[in-house]
């Protein structure tokens, strides 16, 4: 079943991608997904990011990885392939994705993150300074 939707969110040809992959993140947080299948799921949908440009699509993988990373954690490919992309997203991904990165192990975390404590968007700002540990209460 996961296979299968993975295979229509990676075909650009069908509409409604970012449902199909707000369902395989359902199916991860209902506990329908063995280990190894979320792994799978998501390589599948890492891999996807790198060349996928609808937002909506790229926001739901984004919020289905942060639940992947809640059951099983994350594999440092993935995370590198999230670094990677960070300075193009838009906020709807980047309050995801830098949550990844600030409970990654990598030890530059911090340095990754601070870049976005001077976002214009309220939400990534806030994100970011959870995440890089310098949550100063400014608000």
């Amino acid at each position: 079943m996961a296979k299968h939707l993975i295979d229509k969110v990676a075909d650009k040809a069908v509409t409604d991608r970012d449902l199909l992959v707000d369902e395989l993140a359902d199916m991860i947080e209902g506990g329908s997904l063995l280990a190894s299948d979320i792994v799978e799921v998501v390589n599948r949908l890492v891999n996807i990011l790198g060349s996928e440009d609808d937002p909506a699509v790229m926001e739901s993988i984004f919020n289905l990885l942060g639940s992947a990373f809640d059951r099983i954690g994350m594999q440092e490919d993935a995370l590198l392939m999230i670094v990677s992309l960070l300075d193009r997203l838009q906020s709807g991904c980047l309050v995801h994705a830098i949550p990844l990165v600030g409970r990654s192990n990598f030890q530059n975390r911090r340095q990754l993150i601070a870049p976005f404590l001077n976002s214009p968007n309220i939400a990534v700002r806030q994100v970011a300074e959870i995440y890089s540990g310098s949550n100063n209460d400014e608000s």
